[in-house]
């Protein structure tokens, strides 16, 4: 490797080293087959950009290369991937110069498999143009352990040509951003389908005005006015119409957001496709800065992704503080761009389905149930709903409509 790598410097190829890696601990580890990976529903776009977003953010701790199995050039492509495929996440709480252990993730099941050369799940491409953002590229069918290998992460084509991640002894010793690399010859084919996967679209939500509470800090989304131009920011939740918006459909799979608070909608001043652009209420005009898809975030949350910029809703630097603004930003799969419709102000707690309670005596006896069904009387099955009011269903076949409390 030092001698492939002191050649390509003199030819001026010092971004083209090969490197090696070492097994952790100095055993040897067989190569498997590992099982489908999972990515909590990020994939596509949004999962092409968490792996960028990470490969920057960790790079700084992986400077200068250190031929150790870790922060060498396999160990960055590792760091990187394993975190993703643990959960979908970032993790942007590694990101330098945020305390970080580079080992941290190399050891999660799930993660990229280590000495599987020759390996069907690395497909050879001829062309940079069959490759995606975020692919791991190996100079070899598979990975090798001390050999003349060299392993990275492909970043995009850019006004300067196609670029990769990796980490290299040669040149700017450690991780950087680089022209990419002739000698790649390989992906690995399990992230690469996940990378070109089509986000999973969320169910359809209830047109009814609902709270968007944030998963990173349980607050809400909130309008400072009714009024256009008006900023919106996350706030503790509460029981204000300032609070409350509406999906609407606006055809093709994409919804925009009425607020309660003056009849307008969420928008996107301008149509910015500049990331941390800041969010703002503007009159509702069917355009598509006004027009969110709404991705599966996993556990019930969503992603909503402005048509006209492709990025996501995202609570600006992941801030937890009243106010704080909510902007726009490449979707990376992190908590701070994950949202919950609720019916509700306050996070609730429901009950496992089928509890049994007593019957409901008055509207304040069910305002202390805030849950979408209950049991009670000898057998029969009655529906409970929270639609605006509280209401209650009577038994009529499987389940009747919705009928106000008596």
């Amino acid at each position: 490797m030092r001698l492939v790598g002191s050649i390509l410097a003199l030819l001026g190829l010092a971004a083209a080293t090969a490197c090696e890696s070492v097994v952790e601990g100095g055993e040897t580890l067989e190569g498997t087959e590992v099982a489908p990976f999972s990515t909590n529903g990020v994939v596509g776009t949004a999962l092409q950009q968490a792996v960028l977003a990470r490969a920057e953010g960790i790079a700084g701790w992986n400077r200068p290369y250190v031929f150790n199995g870790v922060q060498d050039c396999y160990g960055y492509v590792r760091q990187v991937w394993n975190a993703i495929l643990h959960d979908g996440s970032p993790h942007a709480e590694d990101f330098y110069p945020k305390p970080y252990n580079s080992s941290r993730w190399l050891g999660v099941a799930g993660g990229l498999p280590v000495a599987d050369a020759p390996s069907s799940s690395w497909v050879t491409f001829s062309s940079p143009s069959q490759l995606l953002p975020g692919d791991a590229l190996s100079t070899a069918q598979g990975h090798q352990w001390g050999s003349n290998w060299h392993g990275g992460i492909y970043a995009g084509k850019t006004a300067a040509g196609h670029r990769q991640w990796d980490n290299t002894p040669s040149g700017s010793s450690g991780a950087y951003n680089r022209p990419l690399w002739s000698g790649f010859r390989y992906y690995y084919r399990p992230t690469h389908e996940l990378l070109a996967k089509s986000a999973q679209l969320a169910p359809a939500p209830a047109s009814t005005y609902q709270w968007l509470r944030s998963r990173h800090s349980g607050k809400c989304l909130e309008v400072a006015s009714g009024e256009n131009a008006a900023k919106v920011w996350q706030a503790t939740c509460a029981d204000l119409s300032a609070q409350r918006f509406r999906p609407e459909p606006t055809g093709a799979g994409a919804y925009r957001f009425v607020a309660e608070l003056g009849g307008r909608c969420l928008d996107v001043p301008a149509g910015s496709g500049a990331q941390g652009t800041a969010l703002q209420l503007w009159d509702c005009n069917g355009q598509s800065p006004q027009r969110f898809k709404l991705h599966a975030a996993g556990d019930g949350y969503l992603s909503l992704v402005p048509e006209c910029s492709q990025q996501c809703v995202d609570v600006g630097g992941w801030s937890k503080d009243d106010q704080a603004q909510v902007i726009q930003w490449p979707c990376h799969g992190g908590a701070n761009q994950a949202w919950q419709l609720s019916s509700h102000a306050k996070d609730v707690s429901c009950p496992p389905s089928g509890t049994s309670f007593g019957k409901p005596s008055s509207l304040g006896d069910l305002a202390q149930r805030p849950c979408s069904y209950s049991c009670w009387g000898s057998g029969s099955l009655y529906n409970l709903c929270a639609v605006g009011k509280w209401q209650f269903c009577l038994p009529e076949g499987r389940f009747a409509a919705c009928q106000a409390m008596p």
